[in-house]
């Protein structure tokens, strides 16, 4: 069972979309709440910090609040 619970973690991680990869396009098709200027901003901000650490500090965009971020965590990532 453990090789299953495995695969399936595996799997999810695969699916999601990575916040210090993903295209402004790509961002804003996938995120909730996030158009194609706020993905901009996504990225301006995460090549001004050499990449994003941690996901909290997608609230360090202006238009991302609490909200927005609880509802993307299950669809995004940090590789």
């Amino acid at each position: 069972m453990a090789v299953y619970t495995q695969a399936a973690e595996t799997s999810a991680k695969e699916t999601l979309l990575d916040i210090n990869t993903a295209t402004a396009a790509e961002l804003s098709a996938v995120m909730i709440g996030v158009g194609v200027k706020r993905a901009e901003e996504i990225i301006k901000l995460r090549e001004q910090l050499g990449g994003y650490t941690e996901l909290e500090q997608l609230l360090d965009v202006k238009g991302i609040g609490l909200k927005t971020l609880e509802k993307n965590k299950a669809l995004i990532r940090i590789n």
